[in-house]
């Protein structure tokens, strides 16, 4: 995503919830166009902004850039959810830029990587000395950015003893202001999607939820962005279709790859 420089007609941005539960595979072949999933787990809007500037740097601007609308794109924490994850693109202007505003010795990562070892935990120090004794993991299903869910079973919240407030600003968050900002600037659709949630997660769990979405519908609607909503689908009504309460599961996000597709014809002009 931040090292080559293949053109894709759309990227697909967003956290956990992009990255695993739209497969591109699906759409490509439906759409008739070529998509990307550009979704990177943990993200924020801090983060989303920071893939896209990234992307842009080294790929051809796409015609479409369709960003799951995620609660956590409104969050004005400056934060990267895994910054090892971005070590390896730092000669990307876009992402080193990311990384340093984020922690102060990056460029000690970027000119002596073996310095990088020192933000390893256990498990990362595991696993890259297993890379060095010429052993692999290789993630299943792994296809232009897509990997599927691992299975899970019983992790699902159904107790809400408790609503809390996330008391996001909506108009002034400068990561979705910026993300607007470079699509206008590079002439890119930008299209917003909030994804499936199971059995209304996010109304039970946040006092303020429906009015946030109420008032980014309207806050999308004065900047001439499509705002789609598909987090009262029948999809979610079946725990078969999620392996937790906010991701789906691989047959799940087969299902929402085509229901999504489906409804982006509408936008796609060169569909």
């Amino acid at each position: 995503m931040f090292n080559r420089t293949n053109y894709y007609d759309v990227l697909l941005l967003g956290s956990s919830r992009t990255h695993r539960n739209i497969d591109p595979r699906i759409c490509d072949s439906i759409a008739g166009v070529s998509f990307y999933n550009g979704g990177i787990s943990g993200a924020e809007g801090f983060e989303m902004d920071a893939a896209l500037q990234g992307y842009l740097e080294v790929h051809p601007s796409p015609k479409y850039v369709i960003l799951n609308y995620d609660l956590g794109v409104l969050s004005s924490e400056k934060r990267l959810y895994n910054p090892i994850f971005y070590y390896y693109f730092l000669n990307n202007k876009a992402v080193y830029n990311a990384v340093a505003d984020t922690d102060k010795f990056t460029w000690l990562y970027k000119h002596f990587p073996f310095m990088q070892y020192l933000r390893f935990n256990d498990d990362i120090r595991i696993e890259a000395i297993k890379g060095i004794m010429g052993k692999h993991y290789t993630f299943d299903s792994n296809y232009k950015g897509y990997s599927r869910m691992e299975e899970t079973i019983g992790k699902f919240d159904t107790t809400y003893l408790h609503r809390d407030s996330l008391k996001y600003e909506v108009r002034n968050n400068d990561y979705l202001n910026n993300i607007i900002n470079t699509c206008r600037q590079k002439d890119i659709n930008l299209i917003f999607f909030v994804g499936p949630v199971y059995n209304h997660h996010f109304d039970k769990k946040y006092a303020d939820y429906s009015s946030i979405i109420k008032s980014s519908n309207l806050f999308a609607k004065e900047n001439n962005i499509p705002f789609i909503r598909f987090d009262s689908i029948p999809l979610n009504t079946s725990s078969d279709n999620f392996s937790d309460n906010i991701h789906l599961s691989e047959v799940g996000s087969k299902i929402f790859s085509l229901i999504l597709v489906e409804k982006l014809k509408f936008y796609l002009k060169d569909y």
